[in-house]
């Protein structure tokens, strides 16, 4: 868990509850913003801070992108 990025925490929450709180027929924007939004800083951090600094981006990218996912995931069972 120390790869986690905790910047990108506070941008998918507020998009997680504007999600729930905005009503919405159909799940595919605020999913996508979930997915989207994050990706830029998760992706700079990787492909840029991470090798100047000599460590490896892999494992940073997956933790990450699975605590996206699981974002995704807890959303749509919170909406549905």
């Amino acid at each position: 868990m120390d790869e986690l990025d905790l910047h990108i925490i506070p941008l998918v929450l507020m998009v997680f509850i504007l999600g729930l709180v905005i009503p919405s027929a159909f799940l595919v924007w605020p999913v996508g913003a979930i997915v989207l939004i994050p990706q830029g800083r998760i992706f700079v951090r990787a492909f840029w801070d991470y090798p100047k600094f000599g460590k490896p981006k892999a494992k940073y990218l997956f933790v990450n992108e699975v605590f996206v996912i699981l974002s995704v995931l807890l959303f749509i069972g919170l909406k549905i």
